[in-house]
């Protein structure tokens, strides 16, 4: 299979190489017939898998040419027979494209302007889509250039807002699109090399979007997908994760299963570097800021060649650079936070700030609440983001990031926590375009993440303090290189030096700090083969070197191939083979220092995964219907003995290893007609594991196979101000783990209980205000109107409940 995917890579980066070569000269074979002009284009384009790019205004398509000999002929000489009498010429485009250009006047009757193939370069446009009034810069936008022809060029804007895109020259049509902003079109006369800035308007009561890898009809194209408005906080992104098909959400600390996998097998990233555990004990909490968020891109199924290090999915969490014009407070109130935003240039149009900071409010509360009824806990975050725009391609950023959750004991007298979390990052970012054709990515970080526990709360008395710890430094690269729209080459380089303190039951490893190095270098092909055929293959190599134990050499190939039937219907197949090299197997819901946190070392391998996915997508003028299926095989995956004692300091006697799969099939819907907006997801799948050490039990269910998960959000717009938005869940029951450790026959019993059928509806109500200089927005709902959630899902919900587990939530915002 490894030689299988090299061998595809080269050939599609040899095919990407001879976009340059001339096709014209390449031979077909055709047989004595009469056609249409139309029906020899047709022909030439599909036997030599070509694009021909025309003006059919200039060309009377309609018209019968007829061949009386048959056999081979180069694609030149056919069209000089095919277009006798038109005075024309032909460019060679990247892409395995013709550009046949007519010209105006007398006809050459001797046919040879058909073929003389005069050489003219093409145009290239670059350029930056910001947000206009506040130049931040836009990821995601679609960028649509018409050419003379009538031929249509795509690109997508990167994290830095641009985007390049080569065109015969002449007067080209530019529009751009992006979710929540009015549209921008614009007439450009392209003679060479240009570029453009693009400000979009945002429109009034825009819902913010997270951004979800698509594709759309004939070119790759991401998509934006409709929020979840039904969540605690006004601008939590992640709820729209939670309604995304093949993934399945806990309560506690962003906890997700995607495509049957376990929670410590998703990759949080913030602005490109690791995060580990950046839930908080509170569940109303969103992982990060929405305020501060540009934006939020997930993966899953097929991940995209630069990342590694998980076995289900990434979450890309991405800061906005702060408005480099205006001045712009945001405070807002939530049930779980109160939140301040305050953004602005310090050297308008080249340097500016965003600081964000949340905290929780409702433990002020506590005193004068009873015992049973005390929040007991309180988290706080905090965001700096530093932006220089150096020039219009080139950019400096710092960011800087710490969160912090405290957990009490309900003792009054109690002044030390019980749990404590923290979470650091602090990264320099150098982004820039070499040329018009590679831009080039680099950053520095150090991260650190800590979590704590008092272990006389926990019955440990000869211990002061209980923790683990994984301090990181980290150095990323990446290059990219468009020659043109229909190819793209990327690579780059990932170093880190990772260091982990490890506990285990409250007694020390052999190593108090375990020291990590990793380096990956990737490389990636993204190329459209025909018009109706795309493909993205790389590999992933990465190099693991633990400075006391074993290291290993991992090579995660990446293929996706895509073929666009017509403009509305896409069929897919990706292949992704990923390694994990870090392990957590959580002794409960929430993290603690008690849990199994380790890297790949004493003998524990890393996990491995392969990933196949099959699907189809129907696009509608708003939406999109997707049906797919995925079948994941696993590898040295860890998990809790039965009869795990936790006084016991050898992890070795209580992990086990073993290998599973997962299956699943997939619906997913969302559109928009007139005020209504809707989107539903439906999973069924199987997720197993089994293990030598209970090879009489076979294979057993995983603890998060979750058969049937149904989520849905319908929306309708009250007026121009007003949202109200009706979501549900329902899903099957979870399985229990043993907790009855006096148990006679803990392996029998192992895996073999359920939690029941769940299901809930939610609501929420928005309604916002624009003023001239500033903006209002509140919001209220109801979380479980109707249902039966567990009474372990609602021990994280830190919030003022009512009768029957319903919990209300709200929210006001005032942006000034």
């Amino acid at each position: 299979m490894l030689r299988f995917l090299i061998s595809i890579m080269l050939t599609l980066a040899s095919i990407g190489a001879r976009a340059q070569a001339s096709v014209a000269e390449e031979v077909l074979r055709v047989k004595p017939s009469s056609a249409t002009v139309q029906v020899w284009f047709n022909r030439i384009e599909k036997e030599g898998h070509i694009v021909l790019s025309y003006n059919p205004a200039l060309i009377r398509m309609d018209d019968v040419v007829t061949l009386r000999r048959g056999g081979t002929v180069t694609i030149s000489r056919l069209l000089s027979k095919i277009l006798h009498g038109y005075p024309y010429k032909l460019v060679n485009m990247p892409g395995r494209k013709l550009l046949i250009q007519v010209r105006t006047g007398a006809a050459n009757s001797d046919g040879d302007a058909a073929t003389a193939q005069e050489q003219q370069p093409l145009a290239g446009l670059t350029g930056i889509v910001s947000e206009a009034g506040s130049n931040e810069k836009l990821l995601g936008a679609t960028i649509i250039l018409t050419d003379e022809g009538g031929q249509h060029h795509y690109a997508v804007t990167g994290p830095d807002g641009s985007f390049y895109i080569t065109t015969p020259p002449g007067l080209c049509r530019l529009d751009v699109h992006y979710m929540g902003y009015a549209p921008y079109a614009k007439t450009i006369d392209l003679k060479g090399n240009r570029h453009v800035g693009v400000a979009l308007s945002p429109i009034s009561f825009a819902i913010k979007a997270v951004t979800v890898e698509r594709r759309k009809s004939m070119e790759e194209l991401d998509e934006v997908a409709p929020s979840n408005m039904v969540a605690f906080s006004h601008s939590d992104l992640f709820s729209q994760i939670k309604i995304l098909p093949g993934v399945s959400a806990m309560s506690a600390n962003m906890d997700i299963h995607a495509n049957g996998g376990s929670s410590d097998e998703n990759l949080y990233l913030l602005e490109g570097f690791p995060v580990y555990n950046p839930g908080h004990i509170n569940s109303m909490f969103s992982p990060f800021n929405g305020d501060v968020l540009k934006s939020v891109s997930f993966y899953n199924g097929f991940i995209p060649t630069q990342y590694e290090g998980r076995l289900s999915s990434v979450i890309d969490s991405r800061l906005r650079d702060g408005n480099k014009e205006n001045y712009v407070n945001t405070l807002s109130l939530d049930m779980p936070a109160a939140s301040a935003v305050l953004e602005g240039p310090i050297i308008k149009n080249k340097l500016s700030y965003i600081i964000g900071g949340r905290r929780s409010w409702l433990d002020f509360l506590d005193k004068y609440l009873s015992e049973e009824d005390r929040m007991n806990h309180n988290a706080h975050d905090f965001n700096l983001k530093l932006s220089l725009s150096l020039d219009s391609l080139t950019s400096v950023s710092f960011s800087a990031y710490n969160s912090t959750d405290k957990y009490y004991s309900s003792e009054e007298d109690n002044k030390q926590s019980t749990l404590h979390w923290n979470n650091q990052l602090y990264a320099l970012h150098f982004n820039t375009h070499i040329t018009n054709t590679i831009s080039n990515a680099t950053s520095v970080a150090m991260g650190s993440h800590s979590n704590k526990a008092n272990p006389r709360e926990f019955g440990i008395e000869d211990l002061n303090i209980l923790s683990s710890r994984i301090k990181s430094i980290y150095i990323n690269t990446q290059f990219t290189y468009t020659p043109g729209h229909l190819y793209t080459m990327r690579w780059g380089m990932k170093g880190a030096i990772e260091k982990y303190q490890i506990s285990a039951f409250g007694k020390k490893m052999r190593h108090q700090w375990e020291p990590i190095q990793q380096l990956s270098l990737f490389y990636d092909n993204r190329v459209r083969i025909t018009p109706q055929l795309y493909a993205q293959v790389g590999i992933n190599y990465l190099h693991y070197l633990p400075r006391h134990n074993h290291k290993f050499n991992s090579i995660q190939p990446r293929l996706s191939i895509k073929y666009a039937i017509d403009d509305d219907n896409l069929v897919y197949a990706n292949f992704s083979r990923m390694e994990q090299f870090f392990h957590h197997v959580g002794i409960t819901d929430i993290v603690t220092p008690f849990d199994f946190i380790m890297p790949s070392i004493e003998g524990f391998k890393p996990s491995t995964a392969t990933h196949i996915e099959m699907g189809w997508k129907h696009y509608t003028k708003h939406g999109i219907l997707e049906l797919s299926a995925y079948y994941k095989k696993r590898q040295n995956l860890l998990a809790l003995h039965p009869d795990i004692n936790i006084e016991d300091v050898d992890w070795n006697k209580w992990i086990m290893e073993g290998n599973g799969d997962s299956k699943g099939v997939s619906l997913y819907y969302y559109d928009r007609w007139k005020r209504w907006k809707w989107q539903a997801s439906y999973t069924f799948s199987k997720s197993r594991e089994w293990f030598d050490v209970l090879k009489q039990r076979g294979k057993l269910p995983a603890l998060y196979d979750v058969p049937h998960v149904l989520n849905g959000a319908v929306s309708y717009e009250i007026g121009r101000s007003s949202l109200l938005t009706v979501g549900g869940n329902l899903h099957s029951g979870r399985i229990i783990e043993n907790d009855d450790y006096d148990s006679p026959d803990l392996f029998a019993t192992f895996r073999t209980q359920r939690d029941p059928l769940r299901f809930r509806i939610d609501a929420s109500y928005t309604f916002q205000k624009e003023f001239k200089k500033s903006k209002l927005l509140l919001r209220f709902g109801l979380y479980n109107i109707l249902g039966n959630p567990s009474e372990e899902e609602m021990l994280y919900y830190f919030s003022i409940k009512i009768r029957e587990r319903r919990v209300p939530f709200g929210t006001i915002s005032f942006k000034f």
